[in-house]
């Protein structure tokens, strides 16, 4: 497939937008370290981490940090102040993550050197701002860059990383049991490759999504995608193939913008290719669809409030380079299908850098370098979407804790006009995906009081953990967004 025409240069003059219509950054604000993992907890400050800067590697010391650890900070995005927490045990630079139903954070590997990864895990501990660490946590060897996500009962399965070098990977996936602590290996998966046409078979930060019928999907960066299943030993089934091909590792994104409807888009060479597949058909096929106005890759994919997904950074240089910087926001309608052209960021968010939703509905936008060829970005800014400047919000109120298939009622003052009922999960972001974060619509009727909404009943459409519950009105202004924690009604463990 050949790239639409689109528009690929450096843009250094912040155009004029309207506000309803392209949303609004903020001023640039500085931070101690570069936002290179990025996660909204369930409280709804934001857990974030940088790296510990070897002589031996690109860059300078973070003073204090001892080597080996990583300096760990908790950002609150309604008073702006900045909190250090206690170091993680390991460097968690190039670690994979994804939370426990608790909201505890899980975190898998790590950085010793370029391309060797320790077999630690870490568990980030909300609650009391403290990192757990055991020796009985120990993954089978070790992992950097790898990719983790929460399945439907709650475990946490991990996937790729090299071991100890770029030519060992760690081929076996590893389910960790949120009942026992342990992992359990799928050395049914020891000699699969999930990308026979082009590309690594053992891609990094590999895509995974968990997709309705239970199983596990891999969109890629390969062109061949399919189902991991995690019963037993595991197994591989291709699925479908994409028609661009292979994206790059950790060079392009992927998102589940709805329940089993994925979308794939950018990567190197840097393109403004997009595709999406349906889980939920009877012969689930990538479909090309409507391309981004800018060609880019190192993109970074995110959920907004109403539904909609919002694609920031990347370069249309095909090398480590800020330039040229791709400096236009864009955001997919995945109704109609069409792209908006967004406010402009006013700084290069490439390698590194992330994007998360924050509860009141805006982005935070962190991190960028800390690598050969980029230059390091200590700073963050907010974006404020067109649903931000289209009138007040609807009012919302819920209970805390919600159960699988139960009706709950949503105390909101607006029912005649909701739209929309859904929630989304909270983000866990780095490298240009967002391991977490997912919609779930949920079905809802007015009553006298608002509105009586319904909890899937399977798992598989939301895994178990906290949410943020919005109602979105006909206008398309969300309401702040509620924390709810979903659960099985025999609750969880912890």
């Amino acid at each position: 497939m050949k790239d639409s025409p689109g528009t690929y240069f450096q843009i250094r003059v912040r155009t004029k937008f309207d506000p309803k219509i392209q949303g609004q950054w903020s001023a640039v604000e500085s931070h101690l370290v570069s936002g290179i993992h990025v996660h909204v907890l369930p409280n709804g400050k934001v857990l974030l981490w940088s790296r510990f800067m070897d002589p031996t590697d690109v860059g300078s010391t973070i003073e204090g940090v001892p080597t080996g650890k990583a300096a760990t900070y908790i950002y609150d995005p309604i008073s702006g102040e900045s909190e250090i927490v206690p170091n993680s045990e390991v460097d968690t630079f190039c670690s994979g993550h994804s939370f426990l139903p608790d909201g505890r954070l899980l975190v898998t590997g790590g950085h010793i050197r370029s391309n060797v990864g320790p077999k630690s895990t870490q568990i980030f501990d909300w609650r009391t701002k403290r990192w757990e660490i055991s020796p009985d946590w120990d993954m089978n060897q070790g992992r950097w860059y790898p990719t983790n996500i929460t399945l439907a009962n709650g475990d946490i399965i991990t996937v790729s990383g090299d071991a100890t070098s770029a030519q060992d990977p760690n081929r076996i996936p590893q389910v960790w049991s949120s009942k026992t602590n342990r992992w359990r290996d799928l050395n049914g998966l020891a000699s699969s490759c999930f990308n026979e046409t082009n590309g690594p078979c053992m891609p990094l930060y590999p895509w995974l999504h968990q997709a309705p019928n239970g199983k596990v999907f891999v969109s890629g960066p390969g062109q061949e995608t399919g189902y991991i299943d995690t019963r037993g030993e595991g197994t591989w089934t291709p699925l479908a193939k994409t028609n661009k091909g292979y994206r790059g590792d950790y060079e392009a994104t992927s998102i589940m913008y709805a329940p089993g409807k994925v979308m794939i888009a950018g990567g190197v060479p840097a393109t403004n290719s997009v595709e999406t597949i349906d889980l939920n058909a009877k012969d689930p096929v990538w479909t090309n669809a409507a391309p981004m106005g800018y060609r880019r890759h190192k993109l970074t994919s995110t959920l907004l409030a109403d539904g909609q997904v919002f694609v920031s950074g990347g370069s249309a240089n095909d090398g480590n380079s800020d330039d040229p910087t791709v400096f236009a926001s864009e955001i997919w309608n995945p109704e109609t299908g069409k792209w908006t052209e967004a406010d402009h960021i006013a700084i290069p968010r490439l390698y590194h850098s992330t994007a998360v939703l924050l509860a009141d509905g805006r982005i935070l936008s962190m991190g960028g370098g800390l690598g050969a060829g980029f230059n390091t970005h200590k700073n963050f800014q907010i974006y404020s979407p067109p649903y931000l400047f289209r009138g007040p919000r609807p009012s919302l109120s819920a209970k805390d804790e919600l159960s699988y298939g139960e009706s709950f009622t949503v105390d909101t003052a607006d029912a005649a006009d909701i739209g929309k009922v859904h929630m989304i999960k909270l983000s866990s972001d780095t490298h240009s995906f967002n391991s977490s974060q997912h919609i779930v619509p949920l079905t809802f009727t007015r009553t006298s009081k608002g509105l009586k909404a319904e909890v899937p009943r399977e798992p598989a459409y939301a895994p178990p953990g906290y949410y943020f519950l919005f109602v979105v009105n006909r206008a398309g202004v969300p309401s702040l967004g509620k924390t709810i924690k979903l659960h099985t009604q025999k609750n969880d463990a912890q």
